[in-house]
């Protein structure tokens, strides 16, 4: 038997061409036919991108990260769950940051006010009760 598209000999227990690829198709009474309708491009993905969870992992140092990231986790079901992992490491990064610079400030703060000769200020008790 041969290919109908492309004319090579086949042996009869071929499914598909070697030469193209073409499927063969042996009908009941033994007749050989082909399929013409396979399209071996690779099919194009209009793939939409999460906005929200790229801006959560880019604004992940200030507070606007934590909005963000919620945001792309709520999109991220419009999505079929694209951006869900960005945007939950920008809430995680952007909540560890925010706690960094809120105690780099306390402790700011802390030194400014800090005044050793002074125990019985409130202040002080409490810069002490964080310096242990």
């Amino acid at each position: 038997m041969y290919c109908g598209k492309c004319g090579r000999q086949l042996e009869d227990n071929y499914v598909f061409c070697p030469s193209c690829g073409n499927r063969i198709i042996k009908t009941p009474e033994g007749q050989v036919t082909t399929a013409y309708n396979y399209d071996f491009k690779k099919p194009i993905r209009n793939k939409q991108t999460n906005v929200y969870a790229v801006l959560s992992l880019v604004l992940s140092f200030t507070l606007a990260g934590i909005v963000m990231g919620g945001l792309g986790i709520s999109k991220s079901a419009k999505l079929n769950g694209s951006g869900k992992v960005l945007s939950i490491i920008g809430i995680v990064l952007s909540v560890i940051l925010n706690v960094v610079v809120i105690w780099s400030f306390v402790m700011t703060i802390q030194d400014l006010f800090y005044d050793p000769g002074v125990p019985s200020d409130a202040v002080n008790e409490l810069c002490l009760l964080f310096r242990k």
